[in-house]
This record gives structure tokens, sequence and C-alpha cells, in this order.
């Protein structure tokens, strides 16, 4: 039996295409970490607890004697109460998820990337990814085990990113002012 030079190159073609096709599968099959994190902020969006309210239990709507009403006066117009309009700052338990991914996605590609982060981007980011965490967190039940199970997850990942890049608490807040620690 001769070897043929045409079937030891098909041969060797055939073997690198099939350890690429398994590099690449790798490549793009997520880790189970990012996976168990993103099927747990996934339950967080979905969870619909009965009688919960739109805002996480700590906060009250407004000051403690805000559910009294003024006593009416006769002949008075009967008060306007104005429209309630929440907080802009304030997230709701799908926005808050959103923000984290998207944040989480952004420290992902940092990373991957290379990429040197100024003094500014450094500060934002870190502001951003706390930021985001601490909105994520007030949304969660810490009584539920898988919850806080999901919340450390979370931690974890967003630390360990965090540290690949020096992300610090920086020593100024926006309007360069000292903080103090």
């Amino acid at each position: 039996m001769k070897v043929r030079l045409d079937h030891l190159l098909l041969g060797f073609g055939a073997v690198v295409l099939l350890v690429g096709a398994l590099l690449t599968w790798r490549a793009l099959r997520p880790e189970p970490e990012q996976a168990d994190l993103d099927q747990g902020l996934e339950r967080l969006r979905s969870k619909t607890a009965p009688g919960a309210s739109s805002r996480p239990r700590f906060i009250r709507p407004r000051g403690a004697f805000s559910q009294q009403r003024p006593k009416e006066r006769e002949g008075w117009a009967e008060p306007q109460i104005p429209h309630e309009v929440g907080d802009p700052g304030e997230l709701d338990p799908n926005e808050a998820v959103d923000n984290f991914k998207a944040v989480m996605e952004e420290l992902e590609t940092a990373v991957t990337e290379g990429r040197r982060l100024s003094a500014r981007e450094r500060t934002e980011l870190y502001n951003r990814a706390t930021g985001s965490f601490t909105a994520l967190s007030a949304w969660t039940d810490a009584s539920d085990p898988s919850e806080r199970a999901l919340i450390d997850d979370a931690y974890a990942q967003m630390m360990s990113l965090m540290r690949e890049l020096d992300l610090e608490p920086p020593s100024v807040d926006p309007d360069h002012n000292p903080l103090r620690r």
C-alpha cells in the first residue's frame, strides 16, 4: 500500500479542521459560572411575588405621615394631589438587571481587548459597576438562598473583572473634591 501525498494532505486538513472546530466550540460555549449568573438574573427579572410593591421594602413612598390627608374645609376647593412621579434615579427590577448586565459586558469587553483605561474611565466604570450592583442587590430577597447565591456569584464575578482592570475606589468625587475614607 502506497501513501500518496494528496492522501496525506487530505488527512492533515481533516485533522486541522477538526481541531479548529473543537477550539471554536469551546470558545463559544458559555462558561458555567456565567450561564448560572445569567439564569439567576433572568429568574430575578421574572420574579413577581404576590402582593409585592413596585419598590424595595425598605423605601417609603414619601414621609412617615404622607398617608394622612389634610382636613377638608367647607367651601374650599378640593385639593389637587399631584400625579405621582417616581425618582428618575430609581430602577425597577428589570432595569436593574439590564444595567448590571450592560456593565458586566463592558467590563468583560475591556478585559478581553486589553484596553488601558484612563483615570477618568476607571473612576466612571468603578462607580457604574458598584452602583448597578447596589441597585440589583436592592431587589433581591436575602432570606432566599438561591437569590443570596446569585448575588454572591454576581459580586465575585464583578470583583474579578474589576481586579483584572485594576479598578479601585476613586480618591476624588466627580467634582474633584477629595473623598474621606
